[in-house]
């Protein structure tokens, strides 16, 4: 009997953990990644942690053996794109909430009206008339 992690393809989660004699088909909704020991203790030992279902990237940073199944032997490429925007935080921020946002969008030129309106939960009417104002 060979142990399985059975993956949900839509979410990325394991749900399930095998036992099977062969190696199961993949299905449109399900995937079957062949584990070992080392592994399966490091879900355990995961899934003790927090009483959720575990994402199988978690899982692949800690195990290789993992990594190596889900990506076929192949590294990845692929970086993530993140935005940062200068954490108003960082510096001596004014009391009032103009000059406040004010100060926020002259230490970030690339902003929109929808980055600023998500970042002072203002309308993007408003956040419009703010960048107009103080561009």
């Amino acid at each position: 009997m060979n142990p399985y992690i059975v993956l949900h393809r839509g979410s990325n989660l394991i749900i399930n953990v095998t036992n099977q004699p062969e190696n199961p088909t993949d299905t449109t909704t399900h995937r079957y990644i062949p584990a070992n020991n080392k592994s399966l203790q490091y879900l355990l030992s995961m899934s003790r942690q927090s009483f959720t279902l575990i994402d199988i990237g978690a899982l692949m940073s800690r195990s290789g053996f993992i990594t190596d199944q889900v990506g076929n032997g192949k590294a990845g490429k692929v970086k993530p794109v993140t935005t940062r925007y200068v954490n108003e935080r960082e510096s001596t921020l004014p009391t009032d909430r103009e000059s406040t946002i004010r100060l926020w969008i002259e230490s970030n030129p690339s902003a929109d009206d929808h980055d600023l309106s998500q970042v002072f939960f203002t309308g993007t009417l408003v956040a419009k008339s703010y960048i107009s104002r103080y561009r």
